[in-house]
């Protein structure tokens, strides 16, 4: 007869009732690679000690045991990272170019260029179109090349961990803008003092004399491969920031150098303000005549480098004389090497 008298299941403890360690046991799930990585940004994010892992006993007091709502942007840090490096320089390139070109239509914007308008179609060698084109091939190699590098880098959790605190981050940040522009320097000068490698492949980017937002990119791909996206992977590699600190350096980087070849000075600029670095300095390095093409090769941070290696060309910025924006002047007595 079916009753009382039926034995209990198993899992059951004496008496019928289930032990309360039983019951963690039956309900408890292993934790996935990608809850790991979530926590581990979390814990980053705030400047906390990481939660412990269940696996590891005890138990995260301070979470409720389903956090899927509050998984949100740090989910997509954690998880994302990776795309995030690829696509993110990418869609900043186009916005903040766009921003700049917009703003050079405007015809009261012309007394703060540092050369005429007319300049960008008369002097340069590459029509608008071709630099378009340019640019998103040199987009899709460097998107590719770093998904290559993050996938061959592994899904190690424990790889470029999130920064615990905002001096940390700011550290790595900073160690990734030396290692960048100490790359870019020696390779960038390494293409003008060769005559092969200029000839083959930097002259492309100088086919832009007078520089314009969106053709900061623009560059011969090995040209590309050699001088951008390796002194990324370096940047990356060296100061084992997280991909979401990563991201924010790429952006930034990618936002300066466009204001580097931006061909406007604007008072209200930060960058300009605040990097020697600046659309100045730069043309001055476009200019083909008065030794610049032999000079100012730092970018795009600091101007560190052409001190060190006495490859700073001084000048002066000053008002044309028709009253038509500035004028890149340089030092008559410190034209050649």
């Amino acid at each position: 007869m079916v009753g009382d008298d039926e034995p209990r299941s198993k899992s059951a403890g004496e008496g019928g009732i289930l032990l309360e360690n039983e019951t963690q046991d039956v309900h408890k799930k292993p934790v996935s690679a990608r809850r790991r990585r979530i926590e581990l940004c979390r814990a980053g994010s705030v400047g906390v000690k990481r939660p412990k892992d269940p696996s590891e006993g005890g138990s995260m007091s301070s979470s409720p045991p389903d956090r899927d709502a509050d998984d949100g942007l740090i989910g997509i840090l954690a998880v994302g990272g990776d795309a995030m490096l690829m696509a993110m320089p990418i869609v900043v390139y186009w916005l903040y170019a766009g921003v700049y070109e917009a703003l050079s239509c405007f015809s009261g914007l012309d007394s703060y260029r540092l050369h005429p308008r007319k300049e960008e179609q008369s002097n340069n060698l590459a029509s608008k179109a071709e630099v378009v084109k340019g640019v998103l091939l040199q987009q899709v190699i460097q998107a590719t090349l770093t998904l290559l590098l993050t996938k061959l880098a592994g899904d190690d959790p424990n790889r470029h961990k999130p920064e615990t605190t905002t001096a940390a981050a700011a550290a790595r940040f900073f160690v990734a803008m030396v290692v960048f522009d100490s790359w870019q320097y020696f390779v960038h000068r390494c293409m003008h003092h060769n005559r092969l490698l200029y000839r083959k492949f930097h002259s492309w980017h100088h086919r832009i004399v007078a520089p314009y937002a969106f053709a900061a990119q623009y560059n011969h791909p090995v040209d590309g491969v050699l001088t951008e996206t390796v002194a990324g992977a370096l940047a990356y590699l060296v100061s084992g920031m997280s991909p979401a600190t990563a991201a924010a350096f790429f952006c930034f980087a990618t936002v300066k150098g466009i204001d580097d070849h931006c061909g406007l000075l604007l008072p209200w600029n930060p960058f300009h303000l605040v990097f020697g670095n600046n659309a100045a300095y730069h043309e001055v390095h476009h200019r083909r005549r008065g030794g610049g093409s032999t000079h100012n090769y730092a970018q795009p941070f600091f101007v560190a480098w052409d001190k060190i290696m006495g490859t700073y060309l001084p000048y002066a910025v000053a008002k044309r004389e028709d009253g038509a924006g500035y004028e890149v002047r340089v030092a008559e007595n410190k034209k050649t090497e």
